[in-house]
């Protein structure tokens, strides 16, 4: 049973009351931080996000921080053909160089876009 919230502004759609953020499922670095995840794989994840859906979530929170690039890539592969069933928000605009994160423009807004297709 989903519980609604918030009308997504511009649109008549209404995500669920409760998100999913997915910061830890597509970060290799943390998968198996502290031993409670060892067992992750992009099976189990993709599990774990049709569980979400089925249980009504709508909304998910990536960013391209995340692997970097896999959460969104990982989230993409996972929704396929229920990618309509839900709301998906990312958080984008850094370019990783030697020197650090520096702030993105418009080519790094193109691929971030590209890489959730």
């Amino acid at each position: 049973m989903t519980i609604e919230g918030p009308l997504l502004p511009g649109t008549d759609r209404r995500l669920a009351a409760v998100g999913v953020g997915t910061w830890a499922w597509g970060d290799r670095a943390t998968w198996g931080m502290g031993g409670y995840d060892g067992d992750l794989t992009e099976d189990t994840i993709r599990e774990a996000w049709q569980a979400s859906i089925d249980a009504g979530a709508t909304f998910f929170d990536t960013a391209e921080v995340y692997g970097p690039w896999e959460n969104e890539k990982l989230l993409g592969r996972a929704l396929a053909g229920r990618r309509d069933k839900v709301v998906v928000a990312t958080k984008f605009g850094f370019a990783f160089t030697p020197e650090g994160q520096v702030a993105g423009n418009v080519d790094f807004y193109r691929m971030a876009m590209e890489s959730l297709r």
